[in-house]
């Protein structure tokens, strides 16, 4: 699997599509109790293989994610000297419309688990 590397507890995901879309496949796994950070062009989770992939088969689910919603768990929101001013739903909406992309991390979160599908049928 080219976008993953499973180093003992620890995965690492190559999304290779940007910051928007790393921040948001890392919100999405966090929204589901599974530790998750992104790291640039990376997101690294501390979970288990068999709970990280029922939770992407979840988030698939689920369908596109309310980006508002995800960013209830970022903590500090504020990013410019201004934001600091804004309600918290202004914040929450400024703050997903710069950092993040639900519709190119849904296409990702479908096409990891294609692949798990398909490494599993070759393995077989």
């Amino acid at each position: 699997m080219k976008n993953i590397i499973i180093i003992g507890e620890f995965i690492y995901i190559f999304p290779w599509h940007g910051s928007k879309t790393c921040n948001t496949l890392a919100l999405e796994l966090q929204a589901l109790g599974i530790l998750a950070c992104s790291e640039g062009i990376f997101i690294k989770c501390k979970a288990e293989r068999n709970k990280f992939i029922e939770a992407v088969k979840k988030i698939i689910q689920l369908g596109e994610s309310n980006a508002q919603q995800l960013t209830s768990l970022v903590e500090p929101k504020w990013q410019n000297k201004y934001d600091l001013l804004l309600s918290e739903e202004l914040l929450c909406y400024d703050y997903a419309s710069r950092n993040i992309d639900t519709k190119t991390a849904l296409a990702f979160w479908q096409d990891l688990l294609e692949g798990f599908h398909q490494k599993t049928a070759i393995a077989a």
